[in-house]
């Protein structure tokens, strides 16, 4: 049931992310599910962290959050690349692509490390860490690089 949720959120969130970059432009919805996916992540870390053990419904509702907008990050990307990108654009969606499954690798060895390192709540922070600093930079990155 878990998983149907959080996976029915993201397929959504790519719809919505698709309408919203068409609406509002891809910097704007980009800052906007990248601001989103902080809320979320950094509302799991805190419950997790919490004394008392975390509602169900809370993390179900934060899970399907973070994918609705984990999904909805897609649309907003692939059209910056491809604006960005030029005549290159194959190159450039290939070289997003490769980089966000080096991400994925690397995102599994820090939440391994963190998870067994800090107990249960140690990935969650990490995430909501990286999370955050990726928010950082990708405001950095907008603000330098228009669409």
């Amino acid at each position: 049931m878990f998983i149907a949720v959080v996976g029915v959120a993201g397929a959504v969130g790519t719809f919505v992310g698709g309408r919203l970059t068409d609406l509002w432009g891809a910097d704007r919805t980009l800052v906007s599910a990248f601001a989103s996916m902080a809320v979320a992540v950094v509302g799991l870390a805190v419950a997790g962290l919490s004394t008392d053990s975390a509602q169900v419904w809370l993390v179900i509702s934060l899970s399907a959050f973070y994918g609705f907008a984990g999904w909805g990050f897609n649309p907003p990307m692939n059209a910056r690349i491809l604006r960005l990108a030029g005549e290159a654009e194959t190159e450039a969606v290939a070289l997003s692509t490769s980089a966000l499954y080096v991400g994925i690798s690397i995102a599994g060895a820090v939440g391994g490390w963190s998870g067994a390192s800090f107990d249960g709540t140690g990935a969650a922070v990490a995430a909501a860490v990286i999370c955050l600093v990726s928010l950082a930079a990708t405001l950095v990155i907008v603000r330098r690089f228009p669409t």
